[in-house]
C-alpha cells in the first residue's frame, strides 16, 4: 500500500445528500471513510482493494468492518471494484473531476478498470446533426405503438426473470415476456436531462435497462442507479449509470452485460424525414 496523499475536499461534500442517506441506511461511517479513501487513491482515482489495510489507515479507532463500507459505496456507484490479473482494485469514477492533482505526483502504476463490452458496441462519434425531437427517448420508440397487433409484431420478447409461466410441454422452457411500451416510454423519459440521449449508444443502454427492469431485474435498481448519476453529476453520465447498475446487479448475483446482450429493442422509424 502506497503512502497516503494530500487531497482536496470541497464544501459540497459536507452537504452531499447521497452520502448522508447511505450512511443513515447502513449505519456505517460512509462520509468520513469516503473522504479518507481519496487519500489512498493514485492520481487516476485507483486504489488497491485491501479493506483491512485501508481500515487501519482511514478508520483506525472505529469498530467497523471496512469491507462493508466499500461494498456500500460500490452499490451506490461511488466506488467501482474490478479485477486485473487476479488482483482486486477499486476506482472512484468522479475522482479526476473533483481533485486537482499535483503535476509532480507520479503516474498511476495500477491497471485501469476494464471498459465494459456493453459500452463498446456503438461508435462514440457524434451525429452530424441533433435530433429534431427534444425528447430523444420518445423518438427512439416512435412507430412502435400504433395498435396492439403492431406492438406484438415489432417488440422482441425477453425471458422472465422469475422463471414463471413455464410451458405445459414438460420441457421446462421459460415463457417469454412481452414488454409494456407505454411503461418503457414513461420510464425512459425520467432519464431526460440526466443521461443525454443524443448518442445512439447511450439511448440503447437506457432503453435496454428500462426493459430489463420490467422482467429481469428489480425496478428499484434502475432508479437507484439513476439517482447515483443525479447526485454525483459525473462527466460521462451514461458510463456512470452503467457502472452503478452493474454494481447493483453484481451484488444481486446478476451479470448486467449478459442481460443487456440478450435484449433487442423495438423496431424504430427514422425521424429525419
Amino acid at each position: 500500500m502506497s503512502q497516503p496523499r494530500i487531497r482536496t475536499i470541497k464544501p459540497e461534500a459536507f452537504v452531499h445528500e447521497g452520502l448522508y442517506d447511505l450512511e443513515r441506511e447502513t449505519g456505517l461511517p460512509i462520509r468520513w471513510a469516503f473522504a479518507g479513501l481519496w487519500c489512498h487513491c493514485d492520481r487516476e482515482g485507483r486504489f488497491k482493494w485491501r479493506p483491512r489495510t485501508l481500515k487501519t489507515q482511514i478508520l483506525p479507532y472505529d469498530d467497523v468492518d471496512f469491507s462493508r463500507v466499500l461494498d456500500a459505496l460500490t452499490t451506490r456507484g461511488f466506488v467501482e471494484k474490478y479485477t486485473s490479473e487476479g488482483e482486486e482494485y477499486g476506482f472512484v469514477p468522479t475522482f479526476t473531476k473533483h481533485q486537482v492533482v499535483n503535476n509532480r505526483e507520479s503516474q498511476s502504476t495500477l491497471p485501469p478498470p476494464p471498459v465494459s463490452p456493453c459500452l463498446e458496441t456503438t461508435s462514440d462519434a457524434c451525429p452530424t446533426r441533433a435530433p429534431r425531437d427534444e425528447d430523444a427517448w420518445s423518438s427512439s420508440l416512435r412507430g412502435t405503438e400504433r395498435n396492439g397487433t403492431e406492438r406484438e409484431r415489432k417488440v422482441s420478447p425477453i425471458p422472465r426473470r422469475d422463471g414463471a409461466d413455464r410451458d405445459e410441454t414438460g420441457r421446462g422452457e421459460t415463457a417469454m415476456f412481452a414488454p409494456d411500451l407505454d411503461r418503457l416510454k414513461a420510464d425512459s423519459k425520467r432519464f431526460n436531462g440526466v443521461v443525454p440521449g443524443k448518442r445512439s449508444q447511450d439511448r440503447s443502454l437506457v432503453l435496454k435497462a428500462c426493459l430489463l427492469a420490467q422482467s429481469q431485474i428489480p425496478e428499484a435498481w434502475l432508479w437507484e442507479a439513476l439517482e447515483a448519476v443525479k447526485v454525483n453529476k459525473p462527466e460521462k453520465p451514461a458510463a456512470y449509470f452503467h457502472r452503478a447498475l452493474s454494481n447493483l446487479c453484481t451484488a444481486g448475483g446478476v451479470n448486467l452485460c449478459t442481460l443487456l446482450a440478450g435484449v433487442r429493442l423495438p423496431a424504430t422509424e427514422t425521424t429525419d424525414g
